[in-house]
């Protein structure tokens, strides 16, 4: 049996390069923490589940946080779980200030032994061009990625609020 974090490791990789040392973070769905171990990185976890140890017990439904109270959100292996994934999204972009992270498996592209479609927690699955139309019709500036290892895939999306997309360019303009 592979072990979980080296399972991990691309996506935990690709998460961590969407992020500066200087970045306010919260992460939403931090279930065992594992995206944050070994990492320099401290941020303010957020789980329905107290079993979890977060430092904060709360539903993504309805976060108890102030508008852009973090620079970067994390949303990591949750929304194929939630009741509803749109409100989720919503709760993350109204709290980030600069940006949105999000990983979903894309779990039509993993090999029978790694357990396609066999999570019963799984309420929805997700494939690049239906997330990117989900990410659309919510109105937000993104960019996304495939994340691969061995049989698994992952969606990786990177959403950008436009306040700070607006500041990046002014910034560069200013330098020319």
């Amino acid at each position: 049996m592979v072990e979980l974090w080296a399972m991990k490791m691309p996506k935990i990789d690709w998460i961590r390069n969407h992020i500066s040392l200087a970045d306010t973070l919260l992460d939403i769905g931090c279930s065992d923490k594992g995206v944050w171990e070994h990492a320099p990185y401290k941020p303010t976890t957020v789980d329905i589940n107290p079993a979890w140890e977060p430092d904060i017990v709360a539903d993504a439904h309805s976060l108890p946080f102030e508008d852009n109270s973090y620079d970067v959100v994390t949303i990591t292996e949750i929304l194929e779980h939630v009741k509803d994934d749109k409100k989720c999204l919503s709760e993350a972009y109204r709290i980030a200030r600069k940006k949105v992270i999000i990983t979903v498996p894309w779990e039509e592209m993993w090999t029978e032994e790694f357990g396609r479609f066999k999570n019963p927690d799984h309420i929805r699955y997700y494939t690049p061009d239906g997330f990117r139309e989900l990410l659309m019709e919510l109105g937000l500036v993104f960019s996304t990625d495939i994340i691969k290892w061995g049989g698994f895939m992952w969606i990786g999306v990177e959403i950008y609020k436009r306040d700070a997309l607006q500041s990046k360019f002014r910034a560069v303009r200013r330098r020319r």
